[in-house]
């Protein structure tokens, strides 16, 4: 089963994966292990439970028992002016989230509205 999350948009698309025996990834996707086995991705590497592996162009031909998928068809190496313009205007940052506490204020952290 997949379930898409509420704050993908026209950049990626943000997922949640239970019980798939499969999964396709076309382009980029950063994959979180939620489950407690690892997931082998095929080539000898492996996602050890609660960690993230950056995967292109590949297939995992492993259980998945939980996991969350962010894709995207673009290098994440290259700077994207307009993927960044969207993050800043639609997303929270810290001095949005913390106006009285300008201490919080240097941490570069964005963060995408959140799942329920």
């Amino acid at each position: 089963m997949t379930k898409q999350f509420a704050f993908s948009n026209k950049y990626f698309t943000a997922e949640l994966i239970e019980s798939v025996d499969n999964l396709i990834v076309k382009d980029y996707a950063i994959v979180v292990n939620l489950g407690d086995n690892s997931i082998n991705i095929g080539d000898g590497s492996i996602i050890v439970p609660h960690k993230s592996y950056l995967l292109k162009n590949c297939e995992i031909k492993d259980k998945i028992d939980r996991a969350v998928a962010v894709s995207f068809n673009f290098d994440p190496a290259r700077i994207n002016p307009e993927l960044s313009d969207y993050c800043v205007s639609s997303w929270d940052n810290n001095q949005k989230r913390y106006p009285e506490d300008s201490t919080k204020w240097q941490y570069k952290i964005l963060r995408s509205p959140i799942e329920k």
